[in-house]
């Protein structure tokens, strides 16, 4: 079984590395994954109690706005050389 915590820091650190280059604005990504992340894993875990209609569509709207616009950097560049490495961890 994978590590959340190990996959979900990669995430955040991946996203906001590639997506950013101020702290400030690396942070909001790493934020918004966070909170996507954790809303997912409360509807994968039937923890619907702690979701509210806002939240999920907060959570999700901000999700889909960071992987377009990685996928139209992606399709405007190519994936950095440490790719696998771009959270500073081993993949």
């Amino acid at each position: 079984m994978l590590d959340e915590g190990k996959i979900g820091h990669k995430l955040r650190s991946r996203a906001s590395r590639f997506l950013e280059t101020d702290e400030s604005s690396r942070e909001r990504i790493r934020e918004s994954v966070r909170e996507l992340y954790d809303v997912r894993s409360d509807i994968v875990h039937n923890r619907f109690d702690r979701l509210s209609p806002e939240r999920i569509h907060s959570a999700f709207g901000k999700g889909f706005d960071i992987a377009r616009r990685s996928v139209f950097k992606l399709l405007r560049e190519v994936p950095p050389e440490d790719w696998s490495t771009l959270a500073g961890v081993g993949s």
